[in-house]
């Protein structure tokens, strides 16, 4: 409930702040038309009312606004950085008119300052807040400078060095440089935890204040502004500080588990969802160097933990061999095992811990374990047995690198990468293909797979070369239908994965087709334009219902019908859906004629909007390089975006009235010939290439929609003049749009008695028996367990374990705790066992006639050969002694022709049962008795039959 409520806050804040930045920049497009009189008073007033409430009932932002989530606030911070800096605009201008005693009372450059802080706050929330700095440096640069290009070019690479400033040193680099000084201190130096990192704290706060003091007597203002942003920056950015503690506090919730810098310098880099290339890398199917040279592979990788050892001692005293098994049952709880020497002399046994190391992830569990361990002790001294579990006094502290020695990620082979790879991902190749219109670059075929060529019978160079063998194979019926059946498979999977490169063309092709026009101009049309439905939409890959899920929508059915069909007899399960909403395309007609009207008023103003507008939008699609099938829908994203191109919409309010006040004959028809020339010469090509007409369909239905509005502003604004009625006609327009907007959306964003997580969560809960143990899976099924546990306290003495993390160490840990009112999970193994970079994988063999045996029977085998060998170099061998060899002779060849059996079929990956059983048995079976008897009396006869000729 109070994290829904801070969304909404969050959002009511947001909104507000937006219309007082339209207000602000309808002043300033006030102001270059005169003096404000009543009329532009209300028409500024009007625009930020249509701006804001035309964004409040956006369906992303309206959507955010009412769950519990980060993006609610994110916008909130976005709003809040972009009206400050319009604000420091406005003040820098009182400023420069002021008197000096009003300047020595307030300097603008505190909303600079203001604006770091505020950073700093927001990456404690999401990261998109950053993206407005190159907004904000273009209002610093425009005020501040006069234009050239090449002052223009190097603002905009200034915004970018301190975005990605920010961004790539200052979140993770503080984090990583502090936390090596900890390493240095706590490993080097021999010093107590967090020690290096206070000592870094101190430094840095040392460096600020002599920094600021330094530029502050010598009148570098700049540099001292910098300095301290730089310093703001960081006190809001210090929020995550707050992980770290909530962490070592242990509370059951406690994902990643990041109580130490370096496990909060993973956490922040997000290093449990991947990473993915942006400007240069790979495709889903170019392959990688087959070698582990250092150069074909990234660096090694690096995980620290803290640790806290104790190292255990040796006894001289000895026991009885009767007393072992009660030493070792009652050593058995905290998992030591106890080794005994025998004492040849005495007959007895000097015993010891057979672990000499053992650690912990923290004080906690070390003297718990500290505590039970005085427990054993006491037990088997008052059973008359000494002390087994002895320390040493000093407790070791360091911290450990658990992936030492584990090599980095192999790099792929250059020919087959390229610069700005969109179609990344492997496995995903069939839905690349659709997207991006696959035809694959012929010039770069790829290389052969190996293990295919060990079951072909030529070995091929390149993989199109494979799959025209497999494909003869497969459709061969000399070969059994089983096999033929099988090779198909692999040649299906092979060529479903590509047998060529994609070309760089079909690259930016699925750029186009999904990443920007499916996963962000689809979004962008279902707030300004329209939306089909509520249900998630795959597009090219979603099947039969690619034109019936989740597209955008217009309400202009000769529109429509271009993409999707004829509209007139739509089925029911669209229209009556909630999230069929349509705005007939009003919203985004008011925004263009903002857009027009402030790109040609004020251009750098609108550039400043624009650079918002982009990096918001058109800057995530292209750094997210999303995978085709996400998911789930990605609007959420890029509402900043649509918050930039609501600010245009609240402009076309000031746009139409200043139209109706000032628009000549000569005006109208330049728009008339512009718009409509301009929409038709679009029909008319498109028309003729046979794409498709929507384009050309929406922008003539636009440009007649505006030509006819503009000739009734004007036409009233003739009629009227000055009055005071003339302002309110455009303001009018606006919250008639606005209002369409709030009534289609309203219904599918009531998330009143919306609990079905909840209710399932309850129900799965309730439906276990006292202190039992929940397996669950993925997030969706996870959470509102969670949830319901941490909240409601509902069933808190059911365990829920995820079954995906719990191939983490840090759930695993988790696990062997109490957590509320369930006990802990019967997991015996101690941390060091199981800890990451330990035990990463372990084989199990499926096949139970072979587990456990593939040694044995090849040592079996070994062992007859050898026996075979020597018995058969005999210079002589009587007549049991032959007849033995020939037994096992038949033997042996059963066993070959059986492994050559499984050999050649290319179905069987282990020893067949009958290889198996055959090694397992042995000569003396009777078959071989009789093969054997009947060839030693051939032999025998024939060597009668020589005698008597005299052979």
């Amino acid at each position: 409930m109070m994290v829904n409520a801070m969304s909404a806050l969050s959002s009511s804040f947001c909104v507000l702040f937006l219309f007082w930045s339209i207000t602000m920049l309808g002043r300033k497009l006030a102001l270059k038309s005169g003096e404000i009189d009543q009329n532009a008073t209300i028409a500024i007033l009007g625009s930020g009312a249509v701006g804001a409430l035309a964004y409040t009932f956006t369906d992303s932002f309206w959507f955010s606004a009412v769950e519990g989530g980060v993006y609610a606030m994110s916008s909130f911070f976005t709003a809040i950085v972009f009206w400050a800096i319009l604000k420091w605009d406005v003040e820098d201008d009182e400023y420069q008119s002021a008197s000096e005693d009003i300047k020595a009372q307030s300097h603008p450059n505190r909303w600079i300052l203001f604006i770091a802080y505020m950073i700093g706050l927001s990456i404690g929330v999401h990261l998109l807040n950053l993206l407005a700095i190159p907004a904000i440096v273009f209002v610093v640069y425009f005020k501040k400078y006069s234009f050239t290009w090449k002052s223009f070019i190097l603002a905009g690479i200034l915004s970018l060095v301190i975005l990605v400033g920010i961004q790539n040193f200052i979140i993770p680099k503080t984090v990583s440089i502090a936390d090596w000084v900890e390493r240095l201190f706590t490993n080097s130096f021999g010093l107590p935890f967090n020690s290096g990192a206070f000592f870094f704290l101190g430094l840095l706060i040392t460096l600020i204040v002599v920094g600021l003091r330094w530029t502050s007597s010598n009148g570098k203002t700049i540099i001292n502004t910098a300095i301290l942003s730089f310093a703001l920056v960081l006190i809001g950015y210090s929020s995550f500080v707050m992980i770290l503690v909530r962490s070592n506090a242990n509370p059951p919730l406690d994902e990643n588990n990041p109580e130490t810098l370096a496990q909060l310098q993973s956490y922040l880099g997000r290093e449990q969802y991947g990473s993915w290339p942006i400007g240069y890398g790979q495709y889903w199917n170019s392959p990688a160097f087959s070698d582990c040279d250092a150069d074909h592979r990234g660096p090694d990788k690096i995980k620290y933990m803290k640790l806290s050892s104790l190292k255990t001692k040796g006894i001289s005293e000895e026991v009885e061999a009767k007393d072992t098994n009660f030493i070792n049952n009652t050593l058995l709880p905290l998992n030591l095992h106890a080794r005994y020497i025998k004492n040849p002399q005495t007959k007895k046994y000097r015993s010891s811990i057979w672990e000499k190391n053992i650690s912990f992830i923290n004080e906690w569990e070390l003297n718990a374990f500290k505590s039970d361990c005085d427990s054993i002790n006491s037990l088997l001294k008052a059973n008359g047995l000494p002390k087994m579990i002895l320390f040493e006094k000093e407790v070791q502290k360091e911290y450990l690198n658990t992936l030492k020695g584990k090599k980095g990620d192999k790099n792929y082979l250059p020919e087959y990468c390229t610069i700005f790879p969109r179609m990344y991902r492997q496995g995903e190749g069939d839905k690349y293909k659709v997207w991006s219109d696959y035809r694959g670059d012929k010039d770069k075929p790829l290389p052969a797979l190996a293990q295919l060529n060990n079951m072909l019978p030529n070995n091929y160079q390149y993989r199109d070369q494979q799959y025209q063998a497999l494909r003869t194979i497969a459709d061969n019926t000399q070969y059994p239908k089983e096999q033929r059946d099988y090779v198909r498979d692999i040649s299906n999977n092979l060529y479903k994965d590509g047998l060529y490169i994609p070309s760089f063309g079909e690259n930016l092709s699925y750029l186009f087709n999904y990443q920007l026009n499916w996963m962000y101009w689809r979004y962008f049309m279902w707030n300004f334009s329209g939306r089909q439905n509520d249900i998630q939409g795959y597009g090219l890959t979603g099947g039969g219902g690619k034109i019936l899920e989740g597209n955008w929508l217009s309400g202009v059915n000769f529109i429509d019908n271009q993409r999707l069909g004829d509209q007139t007899n739509v089925s029911p399960d669209i229209t009556l859906n909630k999230g069929y909403n349509r705005y007939f395309m009003l919203p985004l007609l008011l925004g263009l004629i903002g857009l027009i009207f402030h790109m040609i008023k004020h251009p750098k103003g609108a550039f400043v909007v624009f650079m918002l507008y982009l990096l918001t939008g058109i800057a995530i699609v292209i750094y997210l390089n999303q995978k085709p099938a996400e998911p789930r829908e990605r609007d959420y994203a890029y509402a900043a975006s649509f918050y930039a191109f609501a600010i245009w919409i609240g402009l076309s309010v000031w746009a139409l009235y200043d139209f109706s006040k000032n628009a000549k004959a000569g005006q109208i028809k330049k728009v008339l010939m512009y718009a409509l020339g301009g929409s038709a010469g679009i029909l008319g090509f498109q028309f003729m290439t046979g794409n498709g007409m929507t384009l050309g369909l929406s922008l003539t239905y636009m440009a007649v929609i505006s030509c006819a509005l503009l000739y009734v502003l004007s036409f009233a604004g003739k009629q009227l003049k000055d009055s005071k009625v003339l302002a309110f006609i455009p303001l009018g327009i606006g919250l008639l749009v606005a209002g369409l907007m709030g009534y289609q959306n309203w219904d599918d964003h009531d998330r009143s008695n919306r609990s079905t997580a909840r209710d399932f969560a309850a129900n799965y809960l309730n439906s276990c028996d006292y202190n039992a143990i929940l397996f669950t899976n993925g997030d969706n099924d996870t959470f509102p367990l969670w949830y319901i546990q941490e909240v409601e306290g509902v069933r808190t003495d059911v365990r829920v374990a995820n079954m995906s993390l719990l191939s983490t160490d840090w759930h695993i840990n988790q696990m062997k705790k109490r957590a509320y009112e369930s006990d802990p999970l019967p997991i015996n193994m101690r941390e060091s066992v199981y800890r990451e970079g330990k035990r990463d994988y372990v084989l199990i063999n499926q096949n139970e006639k072979k587990k456990f045996k593939n040694i044995g029977l090849k040592r079996r085998m070994e062992k007859v050969l050898n026996d075979f060998k020597k018995r058969s170099n005999k210079p002589t061998l009587n007549n049991a002694e032959l007849r033995s060899l020939l037994k096992m002779a038949y033997w042996l060849k059963d066993i070959a022709d059986s492994l050559e059996k499984d050999r050649s079929d290319i179905e069987n990956k282990s020893l067949s049962e009958n290889t198996i059983s055959l090694i397992e048995g042995n000569p003396n079976d009777v078959s071989y008795e009789t093969k054997a008897r009947d060839l030693f009396h051939l032999l025998g006869k024939r060597k009668s039959r020589n005698n008597s000729h005299n052979w």
